[in-house]
């Protein structure tokens, strides 16, 4: 549950590396718990987010974008 509320509040706080790392743990999370499916709808949503703030977005946006698919 607290992995899951922290990507609602990074994306209302517009932080996108918070959200990335949110996403990316919550992929782990629900991974972990069986749900393969939930977890790449996640990373493959906030990669959707994500991909317009890359160009003009610091390193950290764009190393943390590629991981998204990791978990």
């Amino acid at each position: 549950m607290v992995a899951d509320r922290s990507v609602g509040a990074t994306h209302d706080a517009d932080r996108p590396v918070s959200l990335a790392w949110a996403a990316w743990t919550l992929a782990i999370v629900q991974r972990s718990m069986g749900d393969l499916d939930g977890a790449i709808e996640l990373v493959t949503e906030a990669a959707g987010l994500l991909r317009p703030r890359l160009e003009d977005g610091p390193v950290e946006l764009q190393a943390m974008y590629g991981a998204l698919p990791l978990p």
